[in-house]
């Protein structure tokens, strides 16, 4: 189980990965903000692509 950003730079470090695909429930909450999502693994320096026909964001009305 992954439970930081460091641990997962790591596990793509060493399997050679470069580019990622995000997709998910609650985007603005979990896609986006979580440690180990688009922006921290942007700022490591992967590709990162945010699927939007596999996505959708919470709304609290």
């Amino acid at each position: 189980m992954v439970s930081s950003g460091a641990q997962l730079h790591r596990l793509y470090y060493h399997r050679e990965i470069l580019h990622l695909f995000h997709w998910g429930f609650s985007t603005n909450m979990c896609v986006v903000g979580c440690v180990t999502t688009v922006y921290a693994m942007a700022y490591r320096c992967y590709d990162c692509l945010l699927v939007h026909d596999c996505t959708t964001g919470y709304h609290r009305d």
